[in-house]
């Protein structure tokens, strides 16, 4: 079972952090919306703080920009790249093996003319797919471009 935990840009790093491990012991998605990258290192710190960075070990990101919220912007790949390695490698600091395993997603606006080159960037793993999934031609598209 999969669990949507996020939303929480606002939120101190201690208080997210307790919420979304509640949320990860009932099974694993840890995602935010954040921007800039501080506020994803100080909630991936709250989590790793509480739990271990093996608490990670069987989860997945999701990085939003906030900026692309509901806007149909959407980052650069080498923008989004950029977060991703930051993560992972602020993973792979404590545990490479939790984070050569970790799912890294991307969400902001992922469509299926960007998909590929989004998902093609080495750390990007998949992508949250919001609006384009309501259009099943689109959301085909997006999982086509992912194989």
């Amino acid at each position: 079972m999969w669990n949507w935990t996020g939303n929480v840009p606002r939120a101190s790093g201690q208080v997210a952090g307790e919420e979304l491990m509640k949320r990860l012991r009932r099974r694993r998605v840890l995602a935010g919306r954040w921007e800039p990258v501080g506020v994803a290192a100080r909630q991936i710190d709250a989590v790793i703080a509480l739990e271990g960075v093996e608490a990670l070990a069987d989860g997945v990101i999701a990085y939003e920009p906030v900026w692309a919220i509901g806007t149909g912007k959407v980052a650069t790949p080498e923008q989004a790249q950029e977060v991703h390695a930051f993560i992972r490698a602020k993973i792979a600091n404590l545990n490479a093996g939790v984070a050569e395993g970790l799912r890294i997603l991307y969400g902001g606006s992922m469509n299926p003319g960007n998909a590929a080159e989004l998902i093609g960037q080495p750390d990007i793993d998949g992508g949250l797919i919001g609006g384009a999934s309501l259009k099943a031609e689109d959301f085909l598209a997006i999982c086509m471009a992912a194989e």
